[in-house]
């Protein structure tokens, strides 16, 4: 592994998370699965890629005490992210694990900004399949997100954004792009199938789309939804209701309510698409799951917010099907 520093961030900003990012993971079940480590929340862990590429297992890890950060910040900060990243360059004492960061892959640039570091890597890092990176990336960001000052993590190849299979940026990634229980792992692709509404090309009815989506194991199928409304249809023939760096704070059900947490970007609508459409696109998505009869949207968790010109979200919202358009 090589890398080199640079005292100033290439750039402040990239896009947010789409899709793969993906929430709570499982434990594998199975007494034929090898013994692993279990994570403690009163330890730090560097966070290996089972030698399958099945999982995602943390080892404790004795950290370094960095001192205090001084007057230059992201001097300090570089240089501590940097030490995380040697260890977790290092070969696990367990075989059955191995290195997120192996032999071939460079680190161009390890940067900090804001509580944010960014590693940029050499294009070898491409080469790894789906599965694999998915859970390199959650190895590497699950092991930076426990040092204090470090709240996200963003990842580039050769300085651009590293993509989805869609070509969309991934965009920032923080300790809630893959949260798992006490002990848990992250497992390997799913494939489900969703039906999901888009706009239609004139913004004021609703197409419906069946996609076969891959996942990570245990992301609620809420999420799943919500995730797939904001990054947009697989298809020309509809188009998309928000745009796709909306932030998604947090999505759980509770007596058939579906409660989608969004960040207040959600108020400033940048398509041309009718506000009903917006709203019902999430909604009749939602609905289609068998435990979600009702949708209540909140805005940086409060709901007493007006969306657009007439829509109210104090209340939740029932399916409408009037808003389906009706497909030649």
């Amino acid at each position: 592994m090589r890398y080199v520093m640079s005292g100033k961030p290439n750039q402040r900003h990239f896009y947010r998370r789409i899709l793969c990012v993906l929430l709570c993971f499982v434990l594998l079940s199975g007494c034929s699965q090898p013994a692993r480590e279990t994570a403690s929340p009163d330890e730090v862990y560097l966070y290996y890629v089972t030698a399958d590429d099945s999982a995602v297992v943390p080892v404790p890890f004795e950290a370094p005490d960095p001192g205090e950060p001084g007057t230059d910040e992201v001097a300090f900060y570089e240089k501590e992210i940097m030490a995380w990243i040697d260890a977790l360059s290092g070969v696990p004492e367990n075989l059955e694990y191995k290195s997120p960061i192996d032999n071939g892959m460079g680190v161009n640039a390890i940067t900090y900004l804001s509580g944010q570091a960014t590693l940029d890597f050499d294009s070898s890092y491409l080469n790894a399949p789906a599965q694999t990176e998915v859970l390199r990336r959650a190895a590497i960001v699950k092991t930076l997100v426990q040092i204090d000052g470090v709240e996200s993590v963003a990842f580039t190849v050769e300085g651009m954004p590293i993509t989805d299979s869609k070509q969309v940026p991934i965009g920032i990634m923080t300790a809630d792009t893959f949260v798992s229980n006490p002990g848990a792992e992250i497992n390997a692709y799913e494939t489900t199938t969703v039906q999901v509404y888009f706009a239609d090309e004139e913004g004021t009815m609703l197409i419906g789309r069946t996609e076969n989506v891959g996942y990570i194991s245990n992301i609620s199928m809420e999420r799943l939804v919500v995730d797939r409304v904001i990054a947009g249809p697989l298809t020309d023939k509809a188009f998309p209701t928000v745009s796709p760096t909306l932030k998604v704070l947090n999505v759980t059900t509770k007596d058939g309510i579906c409660y989608v947490n969004l960040d207040d970007s959600f108020l400033t609508k940048t398509l041309k698409v009718s506000d009903e459409v917006v709203i019902y696109s999430f909604v009749n998505s939602l609905t289609e799951l068998p435990n979600v009869s009702k949708v209540q949207f909140m805005i940086d968790s409060e709901t007493e917010i007006s969306f657009g010109d007439h829509i109210y979200l104090s209340d939740p919202f029932e399916r409408n099907l009037e808003l389906i358009a009706t497909e030649d």
